[in-house]
């Protein structure tokens, strides 16, 4: 996913006479709904907004029964078509949960595979540049850029500028 972020699956009890449930994530942030499910009913909610339920019943406020629908309110609210009419039913959201920034670098991170290796190599490269080590700093990058596949060659400067020459003179032109 280009946030991040993860899919997770949460289970919501429903509780009578109540529309608008608060999800709170412990590992990050609420991102938006990829599947919502009544359990008991064994059916999939549909999603919908607060301008079609409007069009649909202006009362939908207090109509109550099996929901039909779920909206997302806001950052981490959800809530229903219809109040639940009993305690039984639970939700089932799968999630997409965006990750809560680091706060200290000692925080731990998890990297696919084929990325271990590069952050390796970039670290190492890292170390050796605050340690003033230019050569070891570029190889330890240029294991980094490969390991990426996005080499980039470093070439030795040369001791000349290289100047372009014209072959004939003004007067012979």
């Amino acid at each position: 996913m280009l946030t991040g972020g993860h899919e997770d699956t949460f289970h919501v009890p429903l509780l009578t006479d109540k529309k608008f449930y608060r999800i709170n994530f412990a590992r990050g942030f609420f991102g938006w709904i990829v599947d919502c499910w009544i359990v008991g009913g064994r059916r999939r909610l549909e999603q919908t907004d607060f301008i079609k339920l409007w069009a649909e019943n202006n009362r939908w406020l207090r109509a109550a029964g099996t929901p039909w629908q779920y909206f997302q309110v806001g950052a981490n609210i959800i809530g229903l078509d219809r109040s639940p009419s009993s305690d039984t039913d639970v939700l089932e959201l799968r999630c997409v949960v965006i990750p809560a920034a680091y706060k200290q670098d000692s925080d731990k991170i998890k990297l696919r595979k084929e990325f271990q290796h590069a952050a390796v190599n970039f670290a190492v490269s890292e170390y050796w540049a605050s340690r003033g080590d230019t050569q070891s700093a570029v190889d330890g990058f240029q294991m980094y850029s490969d390991a990426l596949g996005t080499r980039i060659g470093y070439k030795p400067a040369k001791n000349r500028i290289v100047a372009i020459r014209p072959t004939e003179t003004r007067e012979q032109a």
